[in-house]
């Protein structure tokens, strides 16, 4: 039920526009305006970016059930730190309630010759991306063993020279 809205996402893309030729493509790319599109285009993105935020609801209430479950079966959950999870599932949150406001700015402008920078949005919601990813990786840097073990005080010359010593021996 939940792939479906895909297949008919890909299928509405293929005959929209990887089933055209090269030429053809070209020549929509080089004579698009936005005004002269039609109006279920961009409805199509609207549900598109609108279901991305019902899944992402959908995994966020499951990780919130998964939660309550571990604390109800398990007496020991200091090991269980699921933070990074929820960042990342309420990150992802932020990022497609962003893209289903780009097509609606798209709507309002073409219906209602309002005004409203979507491209400015499109671009925050690309700059809420990067900050989720460093925020990610934040995490799992911090969380790894990669840098357990590492002696600040000592400088770089003296660890290449233990490492040497250690190599011949």
């Amino acid at each position: 039920m939940y792939f479906s809205p895909f297949i008919f996402y890909s299928i509405f893309q293929w005959i929209m526009w990887f089933s055209l030729t090269s030429e053809i493509k070209l020549e929509i790319l080089n004579g698009y305006h936005l005004e002269e599109q039609p109006g279920y285009i961009f409805m199509v993105h609207l549900f598109r970016e609108s279901f991305r935020v019902f899944c992402t609801i959908l995994c966020l209430k499951e990780l919130l059930h998964y939660q309550k479950q571990i604390k109800n079966e398990f007496s020991d959950i200091e090991q269980i730190d699921l933070t990074w999870l929820k960042i990342l599932v309420i990150g992802f949150l932020v990022i497609n309630l962003q893209s289903v406001i780009v097509p609606i700015g798209v709507i309002t402008i073409v219906e209602f010759q309002a005004f409203i920078d979507y491209a400015l949005l499109g671009l925050t919601a690309n700059y809420t991306a990067l900050l989720l990813i460093s925020v990610m990786i934040f995490f799992s840097l911090s969380g790894s063993t990669v840098f357990k073990g590492i002696d600040k005080n000592k400088s770089m010359k003296e660890i290449l020279l233990k490492r040497c010593y250690y190599h011949y021996i």
